[in-house]
């Protein structure tokens, strides 16, 4: 297969992957859909590997098992309640954010002002994501904008 047509079977796939994503049933968002991909890249990756001369494998060998074990640890994540009987007991890191307008940065004043309102009026992620407050440490920083 030359180079284009490899190229233009990767742009079919991906964008009836992406329009099935976007427009496809429920299970397509599903966290066992990634972790396919996933171990698919892991599988192309040392395919791709055995294709190429002894000297130019290590690197995709070593790309092929970082990419096993981000998929792996996704995996265990999906299923904790699952396997280990209980929630999984990790704390999660968000930020936060306190906005300041500046004068002497770029932007007029009134759309600092329209960018700090409409940021304050956001959701904040411990209620979008149904995170339980006992589990969070927030991070803050001050940003002028």
């Amino acid at each position: 297969m030359d180079g284009s047509t490899y190229l233009l079977a990767v742009g079919l796939l991906t964008s009836g992957y992406a329009l099935a994503h976007l427009l496809g049933p429920a299970w397509l968002k599903s966290g066992l859909v990634f972790n396919l991909i996933g171990g698919a890249s892991v599988a192309a990756l040392i395919l791709g590997a055995r294709s190429n001369s002894r000297r130019s494998r290590l690197p995709l060998y070593l790309l092929a098992i970082g990419q096993g074990l981000f998929v792996a640890s996704d995996v265990l994540a999906d299923n904790y309640e699952r396997l280990f009987g209980g929630a999984m007991p990790s704390s999660l890191a968000l930020n936060g954010w306190l906005m300041r307008a500046r004068r002497e940065l770029g932007m007029p004043a009134w759309q600092d002002h329209l960018f700090i309102s409409l940021s304050k009026q956001a959701i904040d992620a411990t209620e979008f994501f149904s995170i339980p407050s006992d589990r969070v440490v927030e991070l803050g920083a001050q940003v002028a904008v």
